[in-house]
Parts: C-alpha cells; structure tokens; sequence
C-alpha cells in the first residue's frame, strides 16, 4: 500500500463552508466530523475522508456556521463502499446555537443511493446557524453541502460537479480514445480521464462497456512515453470484482495491433485504487484495457513514474511488474 497526497476541490459560490463542529462520537480515529466539509472526495469509508459515527440508537452530528443564515437546502455525497441504505430515515435540522436544543426539522432523507448525492429542501425561513443530524443508527456523510435561501436541492451539485485536481508532474492525461462499445449513451471512454471521481456509475461518470467477451477501451496520448504504472478507480456501487482480470496494454498507435502487456488487475476494491507498475521500457502512445466480461473505469491514471497513484484516492493496491519480459500481442 502506497501513501498517497489528498487534494481538495473548488466549491461553489453559493456552497456555505462549515467553521467547526461536533459529534456523538467516531467509528475509529480520523472519521470525524471535519471529515464532512474537507473537499475530499472518496465515498469509502476506509479512505478516512468520511464521517461515520459509532453510536446507532441517539446518534448524531452537527456543524457551526460562522453567522445565522437562512438555508435552502442540504446535500451531502453518501457512503459507497458498503450500507448506504443507513441513510434512510436521518434527520436534518437547522438550529440555532449548539447541542440540538433550539432547531427546527429541515426534512428526512428518504433514498440511500450508493457513493449518491442526497438532499433535502428546507421550508422557507428557516434560519440557524448550525445544521444538525440524527438518526437511530451509524450517521455516515461523506461530503457536505449548504446552500442558502431559495437555493433547491441539486442531485448534479455533489455527483457532477468537476473537481479540480493538483496533479502530480509525472501524470500523462489522455487526449482521446475509442471503445468496443458503451453500457448506454454517456458511459464512454472520455469519463476516464474527465477529473469526476464519482464511482457510481449511474452518475455517468464512468466508462463501462456493454460487451463482454473481448471488451476493449483505449485511451489515446498526445506522444509517445515511457509508461511507469496504470491505475484506475474502480466501480464503486456494484460488481467490483469486475476488474479482476483485466489486462493493461501500453501499445504503438491504436487498435491493439501492436501492444505489449504492461500487467493485469488482480484485485476489486469497491470505489478503490488499483494499480499495475509496467515493466521498465514499455513506450507508447495509446493505453488499451482489455478483458472478457464488462469494463468499469471511473478514472484513469497514466504515469511515466514506476509508482502507482491515484489523485485524491487512497486504496492503492499496486501489482508489481512481471519478471519476465511482457509478451508482444
């Protein structure tokens, strides 16, 4: 497992940034409530980029605004790697001062999509400056987001929104592709390398092929370059066992007609991290996947450097190279 540097997102304008907060308590240490506004996207929990709190029957969380404020809505990214139905039946509340002693109900979650976005629209006038919430079993929020008076709850604003990421020098992103196919109309290859980090697929935001036997996709570079490593991110609301099997290429122009093997996924991580490190030489231009049952990738990441990473992702699981020299196909 490799160490990996967490970035953070750019808001929108009329997103209400938490000061502070407080809570029941945590599931484990670093699974605080800061975890809820601290522009890290990963849905799974092991990430420690998530709230979760241990206490079930009574539980709850709440976090300061810097002024009283009228809220619109509350939206926050939900847990994806497992028990997302948790969600269901939590109590949002907008209060005023600490503790829960002086609120009023802004509304109930009533879905509990995997790694989704969920929200709920306050009634008018609702004034406070903390938000608040219960439940009678483990809170789990992600990232959470405020907007104020008149602003409605918008599905797009936490699972659409492109995040700008602080790339790391030896990240090669591509500049085109192709594929055998798609699952439906806007799961297409060019969701590789479009900088969303959401792994449900559902969310568009995911390539995933509608073939299985001799699925391809491949992603085009603009020269060619010594490939060091692959990772992607895999699909994080169903199916992650997928992605064992399948097999990178590093290959000459496109079309899988002249490819060498870089390695081959041995792992499915639900929304997590997996890598493979090419052997030394491997040079290319095009990065070609392939495998004999679907093909699910929420990001991609190319480096010309032998270590594997994912940008703002933590379950890195990383297949050394082979010993033996990459055969030619």
């Amino acid at each position: 497992t490799t160490s990996l540097t967490t970035t953070s997102f750019v808001a929108p304008p009329d997103v209400i940034v938490p000061i502070g907060g407080d809570m029941i308590d945590q599931w484990t240490t670093g699974w605080g409530y800061d975890n809820m506004y601290d522009g890290l996207l990963s849905t799974n929990m092991w990430a420690g980029e998530c709230y979760m709190s241990r206490t079930r029957a009574g539980s709850w969380v709440e976090v300061y605004l810097n002024s009283s404020t009228e809220i619109g809505s509350i939206s926050f990214i939900n847990r994806g790697d497992c028990c997302w139905n948790l969600a269901i039946g939590m109590i949002v509340k907008i209060c005023n001062g600490t503790g829960g002693s002086s609120c009023q109900i802004c509304g109930t979650v009533t879905t509990g999509p995997a790694g989704g976005c969920i929200g709920v629209q306050c009634q008018a006038d609702l004034v406070g400056d903390s938000v608040r919430f219960e439940h009678n079993t483990n809170i789990q929020i992600c990232e959470l987001f405020i907007r104020g008076q008149g602003i409605v709850h918008d599905p797009a604003l936490c699972s659409t929104t492109k995040f700008s990421m602080s790339k790391s020098s030896d990240l090669i992103t591509p500049i085109g592709g192709d594929m055998v196919d798609q699952w439906r109309t806007g799961w297409s290859y060019d969701k590789m390398y479009d900088g969303r980090l959401s792994t449900n697929v559902y969310s568009s935001e995911c390539y995933m092929s509608r073939t299985t036997i001799g699925a391809w996709v491949e992603v085009y570079l603009n020269r060619s370059y010594e490939i060091g490593s692959v990772s992607i991110i895999n699909r994080g609301d169903c199916c992650p066992g997928r992605s064992v099997g399948l097999v990178v290429k590093v290959c000459d122009g496109a079309g899988g007609s002249s490819c060498q093997v870089c390695g081959t996924y041995t792992t499915g991580p639900t929304g997590g991290c997996i890598g493979v490190q090419c052997p030394v030489g491997l040079v290319g231009d095009t990065v070609r996947f392939e495998h004999n049952t679907y093909i699910q990738i929420c990001e991609v990441f190319i480096r010309s450097g032998s270590s594997c990473q994912c940008e703002d992702f933590y379950a890195l699981e990383c297949s050394e190279p082979p010993t033996t020299t990459s055969s030619t196909t």
